[in-house]
């Protein structure tokens, strides 16, 4: 997932995901742990879907 960020240069961006990777590593050399999510969003139930249908009286007006 790209995202462009005119504010960031790129080799500002390499520095600090350089910085983030040294720091995970001496974390997980240090025995910390990184437990990984599912990036999987939830599904949605159905309830939770609008319908088209707002009451019985629109389904009457199609019909007319």
């Amino acid at each position: 997932m790209a995202r462009n960020n005119p504010e960031v240069n790129p080799g500002e961006k390499q520095r600090m995901r350089d910085q983030i990777r040294q720091q995970v590593e001496e974390f997980l050399h240090k025995g910390g742990r990184i437990d990984v999510m599912d990036r999987t969003p939830p599904r949605r139930q159905a309830g939770e879907r609008g319908s088209v249908w707002h009451g019985q009286d629109d389904f009457q007006q199609l019909l007319d």
